[in-house]
């Protein structure tokens, strides 16, 4: 009588083939065995509406499953190793894990183009908050768009919503003969792969002997030694889908290196390093990397993005603050930019206990005629200093660059920002700050820059359709020579009529406001001078809180610094 093992799996066609294939390699080791495939709808499959991070993380992908090996329906389970948990429960275990498959992450795009080319603003779909965070760091001006479901989903979805690009793990295209629906792979180096990615995760009961042994062929040993450091690493994280974070491992004969980062949602601050040492010592590396992220600042994104260093329990998604927990627990607070722009505020701001409402006053377009900033952007190396007052200004000077094929050239070009955001983002994209204003004000610009500038110098400045002159005049009764071009325009959107309801009728309230033109988009806006009226302003910066103040509006507070932590703080003190 033959034997027979039953393997539980998804029903999605990727984790189909990989349980297809797990079961031709077993009845290829051991001729005569007889395979069955159990296949299962799980409440991952079912919550295809919400990021991972929403519902409850990649455990929902495997709970099901993992019954089914405890209740004896089924022998073995097959698994992305990606989507297990950290720590397995009790019982169960990981028996065996086969060669790695290509770990990397694949963008799919129009032939030929690549992350660097994608245009700007592009709508990039994703359901990794990974991904998301390394795509918003390395291009910022990205519209990120959550897109779950299995590959075949994912793929429609790109045609249905009209996106632009779409990021999936490699492995997964190719297992399912998809790889030429890729534009470019991206470089490890660029895109640091999940915890497990490209491994096949066996599980089975730990008293399943029968089992383990007939798993044993399927092994290979030096994907279980980058295994060990990477679930090391991750499970001392206690990480799931809720906070972007990567791991991975690569081994040369005895020698294993692995890379790790931590990351915050937004993009804004990425904390990466790595160690090395000898393969068996993988687990305790993985750990000696996390606990170095962690003294990094790891542990701060990770507790304000809802993890607590110690849980012992990583699978369980992190509850919200009860009512009352917070410092701001009492208010409503309505950011007047996309979550997708304002992520780190937003969950400052939830964290406590603040109910927010994203809610966008202006939509950030390109110059009705963008010739004379493709012309700049030609010639950018003739300019001596560039200077940049806004994120936006720099997204659309790094892209006409990209454009005009002189990126390169602008690296070699001296550098200013207005603030730190700014700063931010002209380092995300891999430029090099000469100087930033410790005022984060154009006039404050030109205070730090002057003594360097000399007469007749060239200067450009790529500026917002409406933006304020100070710094143009200042720079020009300084004698300088200015290129003022049009970098993009800041367009008055009406927002949801229900969702300015909901904030009129909050108990408490206050507003965000980030500059002068947000200032009269609110004013304009049908009911926005009455909500404003009696909710608490937050300002960003002097400039902004001027502008409040010339509309005849109070200012509740004013941030010390125009950052995430510093308007979160700035809404703290308006709350006395």
């Amino acid at each position: 009588m033959s034997e027979l093992l039953r393997i539980a799996t998804r029903q999605s066609p990727l984790a189909l083939w990989q349980a297809r294939h797990v079961a031709d390699r077993l009845k290829a080791a051991h001729p005569g065995l007889e395979v069955e495939l159990l296949e299962l709808s799980t409440e991952g499959d079912r919550f295809l509406s919400a990021s991972l991070a929403a519902v409850g993380g990649k455990g929902l992908f495997v709970k099901e499953i993992e019954q089914a090996l405890f209740d004896g329906r089924a022998d073995l389970a097959v698994h992305s190793l990606k989507d297990m948990t950290s720590t397995l429960p009790e019982g169960l275990m990981l028996a065996a894990v086969p060669e790695r498959e290509d770990p990397r992450d694949a963008l799919i795009a129009a032939e030929g183009v690549t992350l660097e080319t994608l245009p700007f603003r592009a709508r990039v779909g994703t359901a990794s908050q990974r991904r998301s965070c390394l795509l918003r760091e390395r291009r910022p001006d990205l519209e990120i768009v959550t897109v779950r479901g299995n590959v075949q989903t994912r793929l429609r979805k790109l045609e249905e919503l009209g996106l632009d690009g779409l990021v999936l793990a490699y492995a997964g295209l190719k297992r399912m003969g998809l790889e030429g629906r890729v534009s470019q792979i991206l470089p490890i180096e660029r895109s640091l792969p999940a915890v497990g990615q490209g491994v096949l995760g066996i599980e089975c009961r730990v008293d399943d002997a029968r089992t383990r042994r007939l798993l044993e062929p399927l092994e290979d040993p030096t994907t279980r030694h980058a295994v060990r450091a990477e679930r090391a690493f991750l499970s001392k994280l206690e990480g799931g889908c809720t906070v972007p974070m990567a791991g991975h491992a690569t081994i040369d004969g005895d020698s294993l290196r692995l890379q790790g980062l931590v990351g915050r949602p937004d993009g804004t601050l990425v904390l990466r390093d790595e160690v090395e040492g000898s393969v068996e010592e993988a687990e305790a590396l993985g750990q000696a990397l996390a606990g170095r992220l962690l003294e990094q600042g790891a542990a701060d994104i990770l507790a304000v993005h809802g993890h607590v260093h110690g849980r012992p329990d990583a699978a369980t998604p992190p509850q919200p603050k009860a009512a009352g927990a917070g410092r701001l627990s009492d208010l409503t607070v309505w950011v007047t930019r996309p979550r997708e722009r304002a992520e780190a505020l937003c969950f400052l701001l939830e964290d406590e206990g603040a109910s927010v409402i994203s809610l966008p006053l202006l939509e950030l377009l390109p110059p009705e005629d963008d010739r004379p900033l493709r012309a700049a952007a030609s010639q950018v190396q003739r300019y001596r200093w560039i200077l940049f007052t806004s994120p936006a200004g720099v997204e659309a000077l790094v892209e006409a660059c990209r454009r005009e094929g002189s990126l390169e050239r602008l690296g070699r070009v001296k550098l200013g920002a207005v603030g730190p955001q700014t700063a931010l983002s002209m380092r995300s994209f891999g430029l090099k700050v000469e100087v930033e204003a410790v005022d984060p004000t154009g006039p404050g610009l030109f205070e730090v820059l002057k003594a360097d500038l000399q007469p007749n110098d060239d200067v450009l400045l790529p500026v917002a359709q409406q933006a304020r002159p100070e710094l143009h005049r200042l720079l020009t009764e300084a004698g300088v020579q200015v290129t003022r071009v049009v970098a993009y325009r800041a367009e008055q959107i009406l927002p949801d009529a229900a969702a300015l309801r909901a904030l009129d009728a909050a108990p408490s309230a206050a507003i965000v406001l980030g500059s002068p033109r947000t200032v009269e988009a609110l004013i304009s806006t049908p009911s926005g001078r009455a909500i404003a009226e009696r909710s608490r302003l937050i300002s960003i910066g002097t400039t902004t809180s001027g502008a409040i103040e010339a509309a005849g509006l109070t200012v509740a507070a004013t941030a010390k610094a125009p950052t995430p932590e510093g308007l979160l703080e700035a809404v703290v003190v308006s709350q006395g």
